[in-house]
């Protein structure tokens, strides 16, 4: 995976490992579309590349008529006219040749601020409404604004990181990282776990949550650097990027829970742990042969932690798409950690409630690989489990969720399980570590969201490579 680099270095430090690298650019490529359907006008954003200089006509005729639209009174104040306005300006910018730069540059800050005009318009023609008060297609609107408008402004802060403006690549990263986070206010937590408002799809809502968390490791990856001049100031640089990263983290954790078949977030979940075992591992570099071995010893833990949970991550999202070839370089990078022929192996937990014939000072063993998550004693072998052992079929399970009650013991990460079977209890487990349970939280949706489509195979060969 290859070291990270040495706080003490005087050049910007750097995480980019070969996994990384391709998780953003190639995630970011496949995601980072505009909604065709919500574009008012019939001016598609997504088109194949036949006949394009008519293509490119056509959008340059609707691109005067919209800004002749716009110096209308009416049209100043339809947000859906500056929507679409922004939207052509876009795809003319998407489509301007590598020479042309100059000019892509300036339609997309054209796009930026006609995305500007379309939210200032519809806050404006809400005024006096509550939020209560907008109906589906208001909601779609508001999202997609927000969303493009993101993409927009995510491009040009590439474009300012790849020409070594840091400024301003972090300047417009925090605008895009702004906008997306407004654009998810209609992915909400309800009952039952994640849900998403009126108007907005499921795919929508997920897409939004990815293209956050990449913003996010976007924005972690041009913290300042280039400032430090002491050993404390890299550390809190790093700690900078950690923080980002763990948001990321917590996005792609929401779009997989909401869609987990949609394996580009469960891979790019996967970027964001293999980037913070290497921020760990720096950090633990810092403090090697100090007095601060309490750190030491917590930063090398956490890096384990982080690349253990890296290959779960891969691996479930190669098990999704086994014909991806990023998937597949980028897991032969990581596959050594799993703990094969188990996607996870635990011996960390105790029941909370619902096991039969375990109480909650019983410490548990859990593992789980294509088809079953077994339930054993810390000190049984998984190769000769005992007619108690409890085996559950991953296509039976129906929900599976972290939890936090009042009536558990203090101190612990709780997740509840039920099955599909009425008569079966809802089993609670309890760890000691909320990354612990969050992991196996995601690793038993992700599972059982792959047996219930009959992919066990596909998951099976993958715990079998050697």
């Amino acid at each position: 995976m290859g070291e990270p680099s040495s706080p003490s270095s005087s050049s910007p430090p750097s995480t980019k490992s070969a996994l990384h690298a391709s998780a953003l650019e190639t995630a970011r490529s496949a995601s980072a579309r505009r909604y065709a359907s919500v574009i008012p006008g019939g001016v598609r954003t997504s088109i194949g590349r036949a006949n394009e200089p008519a293509r490119d006509r056509a959008l340059a005729s609707r691109a005067d008529a919209l800004r002749a639209a716009l110096h209308t009174v009416q049209g100043a104040a339809s947000p859906s006219t500056a929507y679409e306005y922004a939207s052509v300006l876009q795809e003319q910018a998407e489509r301007c040749a590598p020479e042309d730069a100059r000019l892509r540059d300036e339609l997309t800050i054209r796009a930026c601020d006609a995305y500007r005009k379309a939210a200032s318009a519809a806050a404006h023609a809400h005024m006096g409404h509550t939020s209560s008060d907008e109906d589906d297609a208001s909601r779609a609107a508001a999202h997609a604004v927000l969303y493009n408008w993101a993409i927009a402004l995510g491009d040009r802060a590439g474009r300012a990181r790849a020409s070594g403006d840091g400024a301003s690549a972090r300047h417009l990263y925090d605008e895009a990282i702004d906008k997306y986070d407004k654009a998810t206010t209609y992915v909400k937590h309800g009952y039952g776990g994640i849900v998403t408002s009126g108007g907005v799809t499921t795919q929508q809502a997920t897409q939004a949550l990815n293209n956050l968390g990449l913003a996010l490791q976007s924005r972690a990856q041009c913290v300042d650097f280039e400032s430090t001049t002491t050993v404390e100031d890299v550390n809190r640089a790093r700690m900078a990027r950690v923080e980002f990263l763990t948001r990321a983290v917590d996005k792609f954790r929401r779009a997989l829970r909401l869609e987990p078949c949609f394996d580009r977030g469960v891979y790019n979940l996967g970027t964001a742990m293999y980037a913070l075992n290497a921020e760990f591992a720096a950090l633990r570099a810092g403090v090697v042969g100090t007095s601060a071995e309490d750190d030491e010893r917590a930063y090398g833990d956490m890096s384990r932690e982080y690349a253990n949970a890296s290959a779960v991550y891969v691996a479930l999202a190669l098990a999704n798409s086994p014909s991806n070839s990023v998937y597949t370089q980028s897991f032969a990078l990581v596959k050594h950690v799993l703990p094969k022929p188990y996607v996870l192996d635990d011996a960390t937990f105790r029941a909370a409630s619902g096991v039969d014939g375990v109480d909650d000072a019983t410490a548990l063993r859990l593992i789980v690989n294509a088809h079953t998550l077994r339930v054993m004693t810390r000190d049984e072998d998984p190769k000769e489990p005992t007619t108690d052992a409890l085996a559950i079929n991953l296509a039976d399970v129906a929900s599976c969720e972290p939890i936090s009650d009042a009536s558990l013991a203090p101190g612990g990460s709780s997740f509840a399980l039920a099955s599909r079977s009425a008569s079966a209890p809802i089993m609670i487990f309890t760890t000691s570590r909320a990354h612990t349970r969050d992991v196996w939280v995601d690793t038993i949706i992700l599972a059982a969201s792959l047996a219930r489509r009959h992919r066990q195979r596909a998951l099976d060969a993958i715990l079998a490579d050697d």
